[in-house]
């Protein structure tokens, strides 16, 4: 092979080629380039050769298949030259030699030479270009793919900017922690891209700031607790689930909300792109867990979660070796914001496709408990920490609560737990003041609980506090002080393992704040009737089922607190799909009885969340079923579905559910985009059964045995004791007299408000009579127990 040197433009001989000399004849055979261009003076010599490393990284690439037409995502979107990004490592080597000046000389005059060569070239290839698309038939771009999971794929010839790392810091690319006990800090915007972010101190309300930074949210998700966020749940994919863990369903929700919103308008009537948050509150444990990793690479689970959303460019060898470099991110993660004692609170979440998910910048907040994790216990209350905790969460809240009030944000959905990490979380949604028109007019907040078979045979032992747990959840969210703040946003009680209701939940939250957004649009219509007339139907059923029932009195008549109104109405929800297939043969009639088999047995799974007993639960006021079909489904030729079979088959599902023991049955259908759904190729139905939360802590209080009593002491087995003791107590008296005095000895109001419609309830199960349980039911005023 010939070898070829390069030489400027500028040093080229311009005499005819007749008149050039042919190459000098000397006594070598094998010349070398001095002895055949001694005049040209930038050529190195073989000692300057040595030193200068020609990379394949020096060179211009392009991609030949703009010939073609055909453009893979792994090439540039643009020309570029990578040698102007070198590496550190070769950087430093090449500036390390004696010759180092030379050898950049020869590549600074290389490289200019590329450049103007390739421009004049670049300028040629555009205009063919252009000419070639004026005179080409016009080809639709192609749509994109949904996936078996409902997740939406990335068009494989679509070119799109990437980031190489999914992690990014404003400190040199490493994650510092913040300065402690000097205030709540951020990572401001720079004036210009020369000028490095910084950490600044808060010296005055959070709004100004975030005015400043563009922090501002159209809507968000609230979750409290670990069984909320999934904070413990592994990070991967699961083919019939779809991503799991917390950070993957957290861009998950951002990806949906931001691409959702990015259809229907790019800005809002204020010129700000739509932008998005999540809202986590964490036990200590699950917040350094889910910070630490930070630090590291992402694990193969969290990649493999991104990959299955569209949001990072898997190669080959990534998959032999976890070698980083061979994935290309379409997010990026960045610390933001740092409470008091240094810990990340705020996350920027950046998608590098602006065309499908808008120019704006989304936002995940981490409150961190102090405590290492809240546990189901209200013990921790007699400790006094609950205030201070319940304040600090408070100061954290005004970030996201200014975000919201700058844009008119709402919150979609509030998913908590029994635990205590939820318990302060709530305390400090009352010590911010956070008002009821932040939440979205649909707004739900759901308790995520277990299934009562579950807890009696599963947890053996820890039935009892588990059940004492969910009684004063419920009080506190339904009857006390957290119900008067959150009066209207209603309380659904739902399986934490059903993570098809998850999905459901995700959807509905982005519809509720979609709907606020966008007033009138049609997209955003339920299928068969208007939204009015689907919010009036609920309102007007809630009315008519209004009972005094409801209230919970002071059966001591002495007690000066009371009575206290149910301000918060309580449901229990379960769902299930159909395919494509089941909902052409209900429409047709043919499967009348399985609907009416599978109604009972959703009444079953929802009721069971309160009680292991069946049958005890009758039939409540009214019942709502949610049909979610998928959008795209109803107008597609080659699908067996139509509207009208939607409309016939609701009809048949009211039948059913009212047959199933029902008195009223409420059906919404909504028509949804198909990435929403856990699986686009199904037909979800959703029941939510309106149970009064007076019935329910009967139940649930009788399902932990509220009567049977344990032997705590008893004399030794001696011939010298004639008249032996033994000493019985009632377990669940003396655990549920353990929590009130935990909110008396609180010292803090919120919790010692509470402890009175705690005391109430208990009175209603025992009494000072050496604990006999008083002739009342817990509801209303004067129900004897025994006629």
């Amino acid at each position: 092979m010939k070898r070829r040197i390069l030489i400027p433009v500028d040093q080229v001989d311009r005499k005819p080629r007749e008149e050039q000399t042919s190459n000098p004849t000397t006594s070598n055979p094998n010349p070398v380039s001095k002895d055949l261009n001694q005049t040209n003076a930038f050529i190195p010599t073989p000692e300057e050769k040595e030193t200068i490393t020609m990379t394949d990284e020096t060179y211009p690439t392009f991609d030949p298949s703009i010939f073609s037409g055909e453009k893979k995502n792994e090439e540039p979107k643009t020309w570029s030259l990578f040698g102007s990004e070198s590496s550190p490592s070769k950087t430093s080597s090449t500036s390390t030699n004696d010759t180092g000046s030379d050898a950049s000389d020869f590549q600074k005059s290389f490289q200019a030479y590329v450049t103007e060569k390739f421009t004049n070239n670049m300028a040629k290839l555009n205009q063919t270009a252009t000419a070639a698309t004026t005179t080409a038939p016009s080809v639709k771009a192609p749509q994109a793919t949904t996936s078996g999971t409902g997740q939406v794929a990335a068009q494989p010839n679509q070119p799109k900017s990437s980031f190489h790392n999914l992690f990014k810091f404003h400190n040199n690319g490493e994650l510092t922690r913040g300065p402690i006990a000097s205030g709540q800090h951020l990572v401001s915007k720079p004036v210009n891209e020369q000028t490095p972010r910084e950490m600044t101190r808060l010296n005055g309300e959070p709004m100004a700031y975030v005015h400043y930074n563009k922090m501002h949210l159209h809507g968000a998700i609230l979750q409290m607790g670990s069984s909320a966020s999934n904070a413990q749940q592994p990070e991967g994919y699961d083919p019939a689930l779809g991503v799991t863990g917390f950070l993957p369903q957290a861009i998950e929700f951002l990806q949906k909300a931001a691409r959702s919103a990015k259809e229907l308008k790019a800005k809002d009537q204020d010129g700000r792109p739509y932008q998005f948050g999540v809202i986590t509150v964490l036990g200590g444990a699950d917040h350094d867990k889910l910070t630490n990793g930070f630090v590291t690479d992402p694990t193969p689970g969290l990649v493999t979660a991104l990959e299955r959303l569209g949001l990072a460019d898997v190669k080959n060898g990534y998959r032999h070796r976890e070698d980083l470099r061979f994935v290309k991110f379409g997010v990026q993660v960045s610390p933001v914001v740092f409470n008091h004692l240094g810990y990340i609170t705020g996350l920027e979440v950046t998608f590098s496709d602006t065309e499908t998910y808008g120019t704006g910048i989304h936002y995940i907040y981490l409150h961190r408990a102090n405590d290492i994790g809240g546990g189901k216990s209200d013990h921790s209350l007699a400790e006094g920490r609950t205030q201070f905790q319940a304040k600090a969460l408070a100061d954290e809240f005004a970030w996201w609560q200014a975000a919201l009030e700058l844009a008119g944000g709402k919150i979609g959905s509030v998913e908590t737990t029994l635990g205590g990490t939820a318990r302060i979380g709530r305390y400090a949604l009352l010590h911010a003041k956070v008002a009821r028109s932040l939440f979205s007019k649909d707004a739900v907040e759901t308790i995520l609980l277990d299934d009562a078979d579950k807890v009696k045979n599963d947890y053996g032992s820890m039935a009892q506090e588990y059940r004492a747990n969910f009684a004063t959840t419920l009080l506190r969210t339904a009857f006390g002080t957290l119900s008067k703040r959150l009066n209207g946003v209603r309380l659904d009680l739902a399986d934490r393992e059903d993570l098809t209701q998850r999905r459901l939940r995700q959807l509905t939250c982005i519809e509720s704040v979609l709907r606020t957004l966008f007033p009138g649009v049609p997209a955003l219509d339920p299928m068969f009737m208007d939204l009015s007339d689907e919010r009036t139907a609920i309102a007007s059923q809630e009315n008519i089922t209004q009972a005094k029932q409801f209230t919970i009195h002071d059966p001591v008549q002495t007690n000066p607190a009371g009575p206290w109104s149910l301000n918060r109405r309580t449901r229990v929800t379960t769902a299930s799909s159909f395919s494509f297939g089941e909902v052409s043969a209900l429409a047709l009639g043919q499967r009348n009885d399985e609907a009416l088999e599978r109604a009972r047995e959703m009444f079953a799974s929802a009721r069971a969340l309160a009680t292991s007993r069946e049958d005890i639960l009758e039939a409540g006021g009214f019942c709502v079923l949610d049909i979610f079909a998928p959008a795209k489904a109803l107008v597609e030729a080659d699908k067996p579905i139509t509207k009208l079979m939607i409309e016939t088959v609701s009809q048949v599902l009211a039948n059913a559910f009212k047959q199933a023991g029902s008195d009223k049955v409420l059906v919404h259908c909504h028509k949804v985009r198909a990435d929403l759904l856990p699986n686009p190729e199904r037909v979800y139905i959703r029941l939510t059964e309106d149970q009064p939360a007076h019935n329910m802590l009967m139940v649930s209080t009788h399902d932990a045995g509220v009567r049977e009593k344990r032997t705590i002491l008893t004399d030794p087995n001696l011939d010298v004791i004639e008249d032996r003791h033994f000493a019985h107590v009632y377990a669940y008296a003396r655990l549920f007299q353990q929590l009130i005095e935990g909110h008396e000895r609180s010292n803090y109001h919120f919790a010692e408000e509470d402890a009175s419609l705690l005391r109430a309830y208990y009175r209603h199960f025992y009494s000072n009579t050496f604990g006999s349980q008083p002739n009342l039911i817990l509801g209303g005023s004067n129900r004897p127990l025994k006629k």
